[in-house]
């Protein structure tokens, strides 16, 4: 067996059959996290509160509607993310995505965190993982077809 010198590192081209290369870079998420944080803590600041207000003040509201009440202001937050990010970046799917994700991930870690020490059960435990990725995957898919729909539209009117 030979050595190899060469060692591969993903920042190096790689070379694909077409005979063309690709540059691998690392994603930078600090762009991402700087990008979602104004609109993620608006998200979280106004969700903890219309919970503590249905909760304390017992307003009459049953459990479903007061969960449907808190995904229609998530989905409200990731159309208006979309937009930001089509007014920013452009139409680009890969961004939205990834910006999606992360914000759905961390808005769905904090509630999660409220919904465990609002009062314990075992169950409190899993929702932690499950409510954090279901956000997550929501807030993914939510802008990817925000902008796959706008890209639609857009290459509709252009014919």
């Amino acid at each position: 067996m030979e050595a190899n010198s060469q060692s591969v590192s993903p920042a190096l081209p790689l070379p694909i059959k077409s005979g063309k290369s690709v540059n691998w870079e690392p994603i930078n998420f600090t762009i991402y996290f700087s990008f979602v944080r104004w609109t993620v803590i608006l998200t979280i600041v106004v969700e903890l509160i219309l919970r503590i207000v249905f909760h304390r003040f017992l307003i009459p509201l049953t459990i479903e509607v007061q969960e449907l009440i808190y995904w229609l202001w998530r989905l409200g937050m990731f159309v208006f993310l979309s937009w930001r990010i089509m007014i920013t970046f452009g139409a680009t799917t890969q961004v939205g995505i990834i910006a999606g994700v992360i914000s759905g991930v961390l808005i769905g870690f904090v509630v999660a965190l409220y919904r465990f020490f609002e009062g314990f059960k075992i169950w409190k435990i899993f929702n932690l993982l499950t409510e954090t990725v279901i956000v997550g995957l929501v807030g993914g898919l939510m802008v990817y077809l925000i902008i796959v729909i706008y890209i639609f539209y857009k290459n509709r009117i252009k014919k």
